[in-house]
């Protein structure tokens, strides 16, 4: 099975599918963002990755994720796409290949860096509203290209804190996801673009990249990692920094040693 839901409803959908599912069950998520914190008084305050809720609500350990620069309009055109399916199982990796798999429309590759996956798209849809922020202010090539190294190094070290291996950040579900990303068919790119024009989205109105954000810095906070970029898209999403100081936020990162 593939949960294929925002991830504002991944909890209540997992807790769900646990009522009908065993563990002889698969499944996989194509959730590209972290899980919001559940309610108060459950045992968690802090963001998780969409494996972590699924494990709590599922009664199967067989869990992935698949993530990666396949868009709909090009698969629907016949356009070459790739995607990755991870999972620390190598059952769940074979099978997610074996029956998504469809050449030449769509290649699937594998890998067993769960966490790395599932950051990588996560933080990229973060950074592709950086990207269109960005773009909307002008910045200029320059900037656009510092932006996309220091996003990589930051998501790389943010993952490798969290258990992830780097060289994960700079594959399909990270690198290739944000490249593809950053234009006008996708949500999060336009976004950047209306809160470069000063228009800040309520709640209700959050990309699955905003989200990502705002789940992305309390990560970070609990793992005592610097996201400077992060943390810049985070605060303009929640309305908290005016969009042009992003601008010069762009400018120090040229300057972080790592």
């Amino acid at each position: 099975m593939i949960l294929a839901v925002t991830s504002t409803n991944v909890r209540d959908r997992s807790r769900e599918l646990g009522d009908v599912l065993d563990g002889s069950h698969i499944v996989i998520h194509a959730v590209g963002a972290l899980a919001r914190p559940p309610s108060a008084g459950e045992r968690t305050e802090v963001s998780e990755r969409v494996s972590q809720v699924m494990e709590q609500g599922l009664p199967t350990l067989k869990i992935g994720a698949v993530a990666g620069p396949a868009l709909p309009g090009d698969l629907a055109e016949n356009t070459y796409s790739s995607i990755v399916v991870a999972s620390v199982f190598d059952e769940v990796v074979s099978e997610g290949r074996r029956l998504l798999n469809a050449p030449p429309v769509l290649r699937v590759y594998g890998s067993k860096d769960l966490i790395g996956v599932e950051l990588a798209s996560a933080l990229s849809g973060a950074y592709t509203v950086a990207l269109g922020l960005s773009d909307g202010l002008g910045v200029g090539p320059g900037p656009r290209a510092v932006l996309i190294t220091r996003a990589l190094a930051e998501a790389s070290r943010l993952g490798v804190a969290a258990g992830a291996e780097a060289r994960t950040f700079a594959g399909l579900a990270g690198l290739g996801n944000l490249l593809v990303r950053a234009s006008d068919r996708s949500a999060d790119y336009l976004l950047g673009r209306r809160l470069a024009e000063g228009v800040v989205p309520p709640d209700s109105a959050r990309t699955e990249g905003a989200r990502a954000a705002l789940a992305g810095i309390d990560l970070a906070g609990k793992l005592r990692v610097r996201v400077p970029v992060l943390q810049g898209v985070a605060a303009v999403v929640a309305g908290r920094l005016d969009p042009k100081a992003v601008a010069n936020l762009i400018g120090d990162t040229v300057a972080e040693a790592e």
